[in-house]
């Protein structure tokens, strides 16, 4: 079980990893969570209702998500009070008040989650268990069904995550485990530090100090990561996401609303290159935007008078006057219409507030919650379309019905496999849908893009995307990262060199003799950015797989690492053929590196600044500095990983990249390239 020193330690992600790992251990993991409060859920296969976070780790899994895995859900629908959805079904409205201090209401909740964890335990090995917010909140203690109280009826080994950026990882870790009751202190087996920025070793002392105090052993140390991708549902994740426009991308901008549910909805446009997604609700940037969509909302009346009185969807109307696309999606498509009724007030006081007008529909919220999982056919308002196949998937949950105003001729979105119709299309400019995850399918975000953008690449493939990604952070979390290089070349007799200088002791700093060694492919799967005083990193992972290697290791001195290289052309590797400058021929001026920071080889500017053709260092024999404008965003500049990147001058290979000036970033040191092919020749 893995709980937490405080909300957004990173539980959940962890959570998922081990899942992962799991499965690629080839164990049958499931997510286990017995209560989550959030405004992104998921409808299940069976029609149940459950917290996104599960259905996550479901997936990292690589099983069907079910509501055993989350059986108290609990969606705020004010600052005070909650929705409660118990085995993937809402049992009624409950203030917060009335939730902790009933304590027949807590007992009752905490069976059902325990009959859940059982019916899970039955099928599948392990469980992997989330706590919620802070172990340690002990008012709340005797009325917990979430953290310690699971953790001691399911006997879970446990472990404990701490949010070391920021600050105060050790009053955190140190208080957490004191106020816990010795039987809960006992199933506590471990410390994970998560989000550590820098180099892991420095944080030796650190974890000794923590186990000194509370008598139990860091286990991990995850370095902080912002380039896996991974769905969070915590409130905290929506105020990091982007909130600004960007040139030269599709800008898409999602209204801000003050109870927005869902927002994982549009994940799948943060990682598509062509969007630049933004939350907001300033009417300026609304207009800017190319694409406003207008999300679901756990209290779709509320909002829908707050956007009215706040000059929102005034914006949004007249963004759609002018030319920009405007979509709405379940909540978001219900404040289109003309108007929304509630006059049982089953979500609001208020009995009927108008529509944005954009739509020609009613929408009436009742009492019964539709939550159903569908697969449908793609439509777009063509009525005459045949709907052949459903190719595509999505899932509704709402407690509203939509009718379309008397007159009106149904142009539906979507076709559904059990032959019922979803949504308006009123042109490709507006359009409506009740179905969550619609834009997780490449059919509909082409049809979004169609228009504002020229990319004919291949249609995004969303589903697929997440599944690297889980496997990215299964091998972030399950190793340290590891040292990586860069390949410099490969000559005709099929001898290698890279890096530019040698492998040595982190601590005695003397070169290791490295006999039998083999180079393999690494996975490049995070970026620490470059700044002054604070060398940047390409933080990989290395699979010690015989499929992964490349060669052998025959050589390590102060040049570079040498061998045999073994893979071809039919094992998906391209070389490109170049020739050699002798050193007389390097000038100061431009040049250009090859590096991968993102799996592919590409050509970044620089600049020769010096040379010194008698340096006592040889792998110090020029002063490089990047001066490209795509390579500095991502980087800083030269990183570690960089090392033995081929560096370019004149359509001849000149040297590589050995190391960075830690001062500044952008720059570094090079050497020659006939001093690496030296070496090679005496393998020769």
């Amino acid at each position: 079980m893995f709980v937490g020193t405080c909300s957004d330690a990173g539980k959940s992600i962890i959570n998922t990893a081990f899942c992962r790992i799991f499965k690629q251990d080839g164990y049958s993991p499931a997510p286990f969570k017995a209560q989550n409060m959030s405004l992104n859920s998921f409808s299940t296969p069976e029609g149940g209702e459950m917290g996104r976070a599960q259905v996550v780790q479901a997936e990292a899994c690589g099983i069907s998500p079910h509501t055993d895995m989350n059986p108290v859900l609990l969606k705020p629908t004010t600052d005070k009070g909650s929705q409660i959805i118990l085995n993937g079904k809402p049992v009624g409205n409950m203030s917060a008040k009335d939730y902790f201090g009933v304590h027949a209401q807590k007992e009752q909740l905490f069976k059902e989650a325990q009959k859940a964890f059982e019916r899970l335990r039955e099928r599948y090995n392990p469980v992997v268990l989330e706590g919620a917010g802070s172990i340690s909140e002990v008012n709340l203690r005797d009325r917990d069904i979430t953290n310690m109280r699971m953790a001691l009826y399911a006997g879970a080994d446990t472990y404990l995550v701490a949010d070391i950026d920021r600050g105060g990882v050790f009053a955190s870790v140190y208080g957490s485990i004191a106020l816990l009751r010795p039987e809960e202190r006992a199933l506590i087996k471990g410390v994970i530090i998560n989000k550590f920025r820098g180099d892991v070793s420095l944080f030796e002392e650190g974890k000794k100090i923590i186990e000194d105090l509370t008598g139990v052993p860091v286990v991990g140390v995850i370095p902080y990561f912002k380039d896996i991708k991974i769905e969070e549902e915590d409130s905290v994740a929506l105020e990091m996401k982007n909130k600004t426009y960007q040139q030269g991308k599709i800008n898409v901008a999602i209204v801000l609303l003050k109870r927005i549910s869902n927002f994982t909805d549009f994940n799948v446009l943060e990682t598509d290159g062509r969007f630049n997604p933004y939350y907001t609700n300033n009417p300026e940037e609304i207009e800017m935007a190319d694409i406003v969509i207008l999300p679901g909302s756990k209290s779709t009346l509320a909002d829908l008078q707050t956007i009215r009185a706040n000059g929102v969807a005034e914006a949004i109307v007249r963004a759609y006057k002018s030319g920009k696309k405007v979509i709405g999606i379940c909540g978001g498509y219900q404040m289109m219409g003309t108007r929304l009724e509630d006059p049982e007030a089953i979500e609001s006081s208020l009995p009927v507030v108008p529509g944005i007008g954009l739509l020609p529909q009613v929408t009436r919220i009742e009492t019964e919650k539709v939550t159903k999982q569908s697969r449908f056919a793609f439509v777009a308002g063509e009525t005459d379309k045949a709907a052949t196949t459903y190719n595509n998937r999505g899932y509704e949950i709402h407690m509203g019905q939509t009718s379309l105003l008397p007159g009106t001729v149904a142009r539906p979105v979507a076709k559904l496999e059990d032959g019922r119709e979803d949504g308006y299309y009123m042109n490709d400019r507006c359009w409506g849908s009740y179905l969550h995850g619609i834009l997780d399918n490449p059919e509909v975000l082409d049809r979004l893009a169609k228009g504002l953008t020229k990319d004919s690449s291949k249609p995004f493939d969303y589903e697929a995307f997440k599944e690297e990604q889980y496997d990215k952070l299964a091998d972030w979390v399950r190793d340290d990262t590891q040292g990586i290089g860069t390949l410099t070349y490969v000559d005709r007799n099929g001898n290698y060199g890279a890096l530019g200088h040698g492998i040595s002791d982190i601590d005695t700093a003397r070169l290791l003799n490295i006999r039998n060694g083999a180079l393999y492919k690494a996975q490049i799967l995070a970026i620490n950015k470059g700044s002054k005083g604070n060398p940047g990193e390409l933080a990989g992972y290395i699979r010690y797989d015989d499929r992964n290697i490349l060669g052998t290791i025959e050589l390590n001195n102060k040049n570079g690492i040498y061998g045999q290289f073994i893979k071809t052309i039919e094992d998906g590797i391209t070389l490109k053929k170049m020739s050699v400058a002798h050193k007389q021929e390097v000038k100061i001026g431009p040049a250009s590196i090859l590096c991968s920071i993102d799996g592919q080889v590409r050509e970044y500017d620089a600049m020769i600044r010096k040379i010194d053709m008698n340096h006592e260092d040889t792998n110090k024999s020029f002063v490089i500095q990047i001066t490209d404008k795509e390579l500095l965003e991502a980087t800083g500049g030269i990183v570690q990983g960089c090392s033995g990147s081929p560096v370019i001058q004149n359509d001849k290979i000149i040297g590589a990249v050995t190391h960075v000036f830690v001062q500044d970033a952008s720059s570094g040191y090079g050497i020659f390239i006939e001093n690496m092919i030296k070496n090679t020749e005496i393998l020769s």
